[in-house]
């Protein structure tokens, strides 16, 4: 029934379309907030996605999130997203995707990690817009880079 989907929809972090609310730090519509079980799910939907991980009350992190703001809302390529991850909130998920130092920038290509930066202090919102809209996408399948 509806209550019990609203229930679900708002634990897990999703909107009642079921997609992932926008990430609170970032504070943007084009950057979606995941936890450890819409990651997944989300990220294999998209061709690429960049995603940062984060703490919330890091300067560092929050210098980084105006950025990712900035790059989402100028970002041209079909089929990409951005998105976000408060680890402070799932830091045993942080930890399994290799996570050491916040914030810290990852790029998957259907769900699959392709590349990452740990050095945010170069990573500005032209960067990732470049990253965003030059990166290769990779097929699971194979391995096969399309360009």
């Amino acid at each position: 029934d509806f209550y019990n989907g609203f229930l679900f929809a708002v634990t897990n972090g999703l909107s009642l379309s079921g997609e992932p609310m926008p990430d609170p730090l970032v504070g943007s519509e084009f950057v979606a907030g995941l936890n450890k079980n819409t990651f997944r799910p989300y990220l294999q939907k998209w061709d690429i996605a960049m995603v940062m991980f984060y703490e919330g009350s890091d300067r560092l992190s929050i210098w980084a999130g105006k950025h990712l703001k900035k790059a989402s809302g100028m970002t041209q390529r079909p089929n990409h997203t951005f998105a976000a991850i408060n680890c402070s909130q799932n830091e045993d998920f942080c930890v399994e995707q290799g996570v050491a130092n916040l914030p810290y920038f990852k790029m998957y290509s259907r769900g699959e990690d392709v590349g990452f930066s740990n050095n945010p202090r170069k990573l500005t919102f032209e960067d990732m817009k470049i990253w965003l809209e030059k990166f290769p996408v990779v097929l699971p399948c194979d391995q096969t880079i399309v360009t």
